[in-house]
């Protein structure tokens, strides 16, 4: 009985081939005829059929993970089958197996020789151009192997890990997307796509690429955390949540996943099940200092102030002292009513840092009856406080926008305007276009009485913000104030109420523009109903004081105008119009 020729076995059972291949392979091909015996054991020249009983304990080896008693029998079995290109491949596998990277590929060289176009041969030489650090020729061996046929799996997933490791991010997606096609249920692929995806700043594929990883496999580290910090990156925390619960009940979860679940929490006002998350955390592993400082901030957002306090007044005692907890602190015990020992602590962060503007800041808002409203404020004269501003003024960086806008804030809140234009206009020249920075400047022209100012800074805010309900209403008034474009700024007013119908101040806004087109009846109306919502408000009551004189009445008019006087202090305008009404009552 006559079989395959050992060449033809061999190239049969190439890479991949099991034990149990061999074997059987062994056993069909070595079971001599009834007419010929067998050579003896002992033979100089081992037949093939001993080449192949070496072979396949060779190839048992290797697989077996004992690449370095493999290459032995392999080594025999490449010498008695005369280097059958089969043999010399799992050779070389074994010699690269124990790092003898030379080895490795003389051999491959000469399996290619004979054979150029074997796949698996040219993966091996490859991994040891890469083992070299040479990946342009990693890459020329793969690419032979795709283009001299149907490029296999193993050799698209190696493309595509070279082609990223070079920067040719095109061709790894190609690759990548080539290997999943073939395998679609590999998460690992699904991720390191997504990774070469937000290379591309395509970040909608790519986070569609992390699901697709998450789906074939829940806890798929990678995925999570590439997922995460994409969805962090486009100021998508919130949409993170499950996943960051999925990895923070893991046993292996870092803190850091842990505490980016509770900022997340934080985010869409969730604090107190980031309090139970970290305080849980807290009692089966203490928190580090970033922790501590997290947990302390959602004591804050909860209104929980001692608890707060309790957090960082002992990291203040016993850390060093830093101005930044010191404010923090001043801030804390303002809100608990401790007027006095807030004020120890501001002081402190001053002494601490004398150059830092920042805390002569603090405790400059600390001090302002404006800004507290009918919250505890620290008691000082009008003197110190200036002398607060004088001194922040005389520290804030000319190339810090924030720096400047803070201190134009702080101007702004004692109508000191000039200087509030000043920083703030310096603030929007360093960060043009930011909305907070061109509202407030907007808002402190109209109190200057440069409404034309006020409304060249508005119209290009809302060109960019056209849906800004804010923007909306504050641009409006701005243009009725001019008694200018009025069916534009209807529109912008009536817009802002479509997104908060019972916003008072709005409310307020579109009867100004009623009662600057004349129509009286519809402003008190308006105006009426913007007192009802808000309450006492002195720019309210003097608009409805208008209107209602507009209707010649009068008496309201006067109790309108009476009542906005006595929540202002000095407003010269609105004596007059008290004085004129008088005289019209009698």
């Amino acid at each position: 009985m006559s079989g395959p020729n050992a060449n033809e076995l061999f190239r049969r059972a190439g890479r991949g081939a099991t034990w149990f291949l061999a074997v059987a392979i062994a056993v069909a091909s070595a079971a001599p005829s009834r007419a010929v015996a067998a050579p003896p054991a002992s033979s100089p020249e081992m037949p093939p059929e001993g080449a192949l009983g070496r072979f396949a304990v060779g190839v048992y080896l290797l697989e077996s993970g004992r690449a370095d008693l493999a290459i032995e029998p392999l080594e025999e079995a490449w010498r008695a089958s005369r280097h059958a290109p089969a043999v010399g491949a799992r050779l070389a596998d074994a010699y690269y197996a124990v790092r003898d990277i030379n080895r490795a590929e003389l051999v491959a060289d000469d399996v290619l020789a004979t054979d150029p176009t074997r796949e698996d041969v040219l993966q091996l030489k490859a991994r040891v151009c890469y083992a070299r650090r040479d990946v342009p020729a990693a890459i020329a061996y793969l690419e032979r192997a795709r283009k001299d046929g149907p490029a296999s799996f193993e050799t698209e997933r190696m493309l595509g890990s070279l082609y990223a490791d070079a920067g040719q991010t095109d061709d790894a997606i190609e690759a990548l997307r080539h290997c999943i096609r073939m395998e679609p249920s590999i998460a690992h692929l699904h991720a390191l796509l997504g990774d070469l995806l937000v290379v591309k700043n395509d970040t909608r594929d790519a986070e569609a690429e992390y699901r697709a990883a998450l789906d074939l496999d829940p806890g798929h580290l990678r995925a999570m955390q590439s997922l995460i910090e994409l969805l962090d990156a486009e100021g998508r925390l919130a949409d993170a949540i499950p996943i960051l619960e999925s990895y923070a009940n893991r046993t292996d979860a870092p803190e850091a996943t842990v505490l980016k679940l509770a900022q997340a929490y934080m985010e869409v006002g969730r604090a107190a099940d980031g309090i139970t998350l970290l305080e849980k955390r807290d009692k089966a592993d203490p928190l580090s200092t970033e922790g501590r400082i997290l947990l302390g901030r959602l004591y804050y957002e909860e209104h929980r102030y001692p608890d707060a306090i309790g957090v960082f007044d002992p990291m203040y005692q016993h850390g060093g002292k830093s101005p930044e907890l010191a404010r923090i602190l001043g801030e804390l015990y303002l809100k608990t009513n401790d007027p006095a020992r807030a004020r120890t602590y501001y002081e402190d962060a001053i002494r601490s840092e004398p150059e830092d503007y920042r805390n002569y800041l603090a405790l400059f808002f600390a001090q302002s009856p404006e800004i507290a409203g009918d919250g505890p404020h620290i008691e000082m004269s009008a003197a110190d406080a200036s002398g607060l501003l004088d001194k922040a003024m005389a520290r804030v960086p000319s190339d810090d926008a924030d720096a400047n806008f803070t201190l134009g804030m702080a101007f702004s809140s004692v109508d000191s305007l000039e200087s509030a234009r000043r920083f703030l206009g310096r603030a929007n020249e360093l960060r043009p276009g930011d909305r907070s920075t061109v509202f407030n400047l907007a808002a402190v022209n109209e109190k200057r009485g440069d409404f034309a100012g006020a409304e060249t800074l508005l119209a290009g805010l809302h060109e960019s913000l056209p849906d800004d309900a804010a923007v909306c209403n504050f641009y409006g008034y701005i243009l009725a104030e001019m008694k200018k474009d009025l069916g534009h700024a209807e529109e912008l007013v009536k817009h802002a109420l479509s997104q908060e119908p019972e916003n008072g101040f709005f409310i307020d806004s579109l009867g100004w523009v009623y009662y600057q087109r004349g129509e009286y009846q519809s402003a008190v109306d308006e105006l009426e109903r913007a007192i009802r919502i808000v309450g006492q408000d002195p720019v309210i009551l003097e608009h409805l004081g208008d209107a209602y004189s507009a209707l010649a009445r009068y008496r309201d008019a006067l109790a309108a105008y009476q009542q906005s006087d006595s929540l202002q202090d000095g407003n010269r305008k609105l004596r007059e119009k008290i004085e004129s009404t008088e005289r019209r009552v009698q």
